[in-house]
Parts: C-alpha cells; structure tokens; sequence
C-alpha cells in the first residue's frame, strides 16, 4: 500500500510540475486584489519568453514616495497589485494598492528623458503633473497585449532587461513589437 501511495504523490507532481509552469501568471497578484478593489485591481505582466511582472522594488512596509518600480517574477505578492482605472478618455492610472487596499501613490514618468526609471508619486489628479501619471493603451500586438505610452511624453512603458529587478523605464515607443513593452493584466482586465 505504502508504494501505491508513494507512485500517486510522484504521478501527481509529474501532473502538477508542467501545469504550474504553464501558468505562472494565473495568481500573479494576491487574492485580496481580484476581490477588494471592485475588479479595477490586477497585475501586467510583460510578454517576454519569460514573463515578468510590475512591481514595487521594496517590500509592501518600505513603499514610499519615490520607490522605484522593477519587473517581477510574478508572484502571490502585494508588490505586484495595481488598481488600474479610467482617468480621463482612453487614459488609465495605475494606483499602487497592495492586497486590495488603494494607496495614494500613482506609477509616474518623473521624467521625460528616455530610459528614465518609473516610480511611485503622490497621485495629483487633475494637476499639472497629473499627465505623467496618466497611460494610454496602444493595442499593437493584439491577443489581449497593450503598450501602455504616457500622456506627458508620449514614451512606453518598458521592462529594460530580461531578468527579476530589471527596471521599468520610459523608452520611444518605435515599433511597439518588442514583449518589453506590451503588457497583459492578470487575472482580471482593468
């Protein structure tokens, strides 16, 4: 009895090991997100050969105005949880809001220089500096992928290297193709 049970727990990781890489985006942002934040809240994780996803580059507790954002390996973390709303026309915000919970920190192009860093601001809806903040997405790639390019400087969105930690910087949009700079919310759209 003791070698049937030990070939099902090994027949049942074989099954479970190539699903779970299939999906690495499936729970991609805490639970408390998809439930608490009327369904504005979700992950964006990028389509390159090896997802990576936005988040903060410290811990939930050490978020503060200025925090630069990175790309993530996606996880069940509230460092990855953005609620995502309409601003103004097309235009969305990304609110950093960990486990559900909206802060007042906005995802921002403190620069207009290409291959500057984004990072979190104090949100200024409807102020001057309001159109850093603000993100227009560019359906290129289609299959539910978006570049999302800033109101103030008209740059994209870009993971800038294929590894966790990489920064997420502002770079010209170009062609739009690379998986660096298209992005797909997970689990639920914004």
């Amino acid at each position: 009895m003791k070698h049937k049970l030990t070939r099902l727990a090994v027949l049942a990781a074989g099954l479970a090991t190539p699903l779970a890489l299939a999906l690495p985006a499936a729970h991609a942002v805490t639970r408390a997100c998809t439930t608490g934040d009327g369904g504005f809240c979700s992950g964006q994780v990028s389509k390159q050969a090896v997802p990576l996803e936005l988040a903060v580059a410290v811990s939930i507790a050490q978020v503060t105005d200025g925090t630069k954002i990175v790309a993530s390996t996606p996880a069940l973390s509230g460092r990855e949880d953005w609620d995502i709303r309409p601003a103004t026309g097309s235009f969305r915000t990304f609110t950093f809001a960990p486990r559900g919970q909206p802060t007042n920190l906005c995802l921002t192009a403190s620069s207009d220089v290409p291959g500057s860093q984004l990072n979190l601001r104090l949100c200024e809806p409807g102020s001057v500096g309001s159109s850093h903040q603000l993100w227009h997405p560019d359906n290129i790639l289609g299959g539910g992928y978006v570049v999302w390019v800033n109101a103030a400087d008209g740059m994209a969105m870009t993971v800038a290297g294929d590894t966790p930690g990489s920064p997420v910087q502002v770079r010209a949009v170009g062609a739009g193709t690379g998986g660096n700079k298209n992005f797909a919310p997970v689990p639920t759209a914004p």
